[in-house]
């Protein structure tokens, strides 16, 4: 039985690198299994169908929407003003600005995709004129917009809250701490790293007087950009809404700024927006609805006992099994992207991680920082691709870069989650306790 399951499962992963639809590939490993091991296919089918209509994944919707709609309504552009005017007068201040604004960013678009997107073209041409090589700024932009998973609101955070049961807004905390810890090691390496390159530019100095002025006007700009996530955030941990009116309430406040006030939206901007937006949650929901159908297989055959069995054959050590199930995640992360990385971590991964006794806010940051690394790390590495197409520079150019902050910060602030716990689990269970 285990040895037809990785066949199956290695069959899918081979469908998945020679660039079938993931959604696809995984089908047809569905439908593979289901003949295989004789399972009714209606009682899977239906049963998958349930599970997706439901209310989160119009929340997953709404954060996506509210992605692309603030680079459309430029909001990114005027958040990326506001902290180069606040901290970008040093040396290597503009990176700092744009790490700082991929942290801003993401607790508005919630996905990796969108902040790349959004801030990259925000901050290319400011950075190309500072003496930035376009392969740096590639490097860092790909490797902070990763940032967009840890800090809430969270996309994955949303699926593998829905595919482990667990309250969804309790999920987006437990990546925060990792998430501050990741911006302040990105901050010391981009630093460290902006000495040695000779054409950055230092910007002239300037009186306090004029620095206030600047901040002052460029808070005045971003201010309708910068109150959203205290309004989301705040209305979720306050009690005043769920996740799905809060993203709900983020669409309707973005495109109200955009289109009445800020004027960047255009009608035919809107629907190529929505549009957009309709094929990447269809793609997700066909996803999902696949995956569920291998999930309700897998709980069939026991599929997360058997993967247990074989690790207690190895080291029956709870730290050593948590060490492979990073090796498996990290494997993951570098071939499949983070959406599907993720709900195989829940449905498979999860139960293993809470059977030998770990926690599961602890796994879900655990998850999100491992299958962040494989969002910038070769084969698929969805990121640098992205980051290849937006600057127009070969992922060859800036890959060293991004193993570089891979090294130094990813690595460690993955360690730091590992092993200790309180990391992820203090602001759940505070939040828990209030409520």
């Amino acid at each position: 039985m285990l040895l037809l399951l990785v066949l199956i499962i290695l069959g899918c992963t081979l469908l998945v690198l020679l660039r079938v639809p993931i959604a696809f590939a995984f089908g047809i490993g569905a439908i593979v299994m289901m003949v295989v091991f004789d399972v009714d296919a209606q009682w899977a089918v239906t049963g998958s169908f349930r599970l997706i209509l439901t209310f989160v994944f119009l929340a997953l919707s709404m954060y996506l929407m509210m992605g692309t709609f603030a680079g459309t309504a430029g909001i990114a552009d005027r958040l990326s003003n506001f902290v180069v005017a606040a901290i970008g007068r040093i040396k290597g201040g503009l990176g700092v600005a744009v790490i700082v604004t991929n942290g801003i960013f993401g607790a508005i678009s919630g996905t990796a995709m969108s902040a790349l997107a959004g801030i990259g073209k925000a901050f290319l041409p400011s950075m190309s004129k500072e003496g930035y090589p376009v392969p740096y700024i590639a490097a860092l932009l790909c490797c902070s917009a990763v940032l967009a998973l840890l800090i809430p609101p969270s996309g994955t955070m949303i699926l593998f809250g829905f595919m482990g049961r667990l309250p969804i807004s309790l999920c987006f905390l437990a990546p925060l701490i990792p998430g501050l810890i990741l911006i302040f090691l990105l901050s010391i390496t981009h630093l460290t790293m902006a000495r040695k390159i000779a054409s950055i530019h230092v910007p002239p100095k300037v009186t306090l007087k004029v620095y206030g002025k600047e901040l002052v006007q460029t808070v005045r700009d971003a201010f309708l950009g910068l109150i959203l996530p205290v309004f989301v955030l705040g209305g979720i941990y306050g009690g005043f809404i769920t996740p799905v009116e809060a993203a709900s309430f983020g669409v309707l406040y973005i495109f109200i700024v955009g289109f009445f006030i800020y004027r960047s939206i255009k009608p035919r901007g809107f629907l190529n927006d929505v549009l957009d937006v309709g094929l990447r949650i269809g793609s997700i929901i066909a996803l999902i609805f696949f995956f569920m159908v291998l999930g309700r297989i897998f709980i069939m055959e026991k599929v997360s006992e058997t993967i247990l069995e074989m690790m207690f054959r190895v080291t029956d050590n709870p730290w050593g099994i948590m060490v492979m199930l990073n090796i498996l995640m990290l494997i993951m992360g570098m071939i499949i992207d983070d959406a599907s990385a993720m709900i195989i971590t829940a449905i498979v991964l999860l139960p293993i991680a809470r059977s030998i006794g770990f926690d599961p806010y602890h796994f879900a940051a655990i998850a999100c920082v491992n299958l962040g690394i494989g969002l910038i790390t070769p084969p698929v590495a969805a990121l640098l691709y992205l980051a290849e197409a937006v600057f127009d520079t070969p992922v060859h150019t800036f890959i060293k870069g991004a193993f570089t902050y891979i090294l130094f910060c990813y690595i460690p602030v993955l360690l730091l989650t590992i092993f200790f716990p309180q990391l992820s689990t203090t602001l759940p269970y505070l939040m828990m306790n209030i409520r």
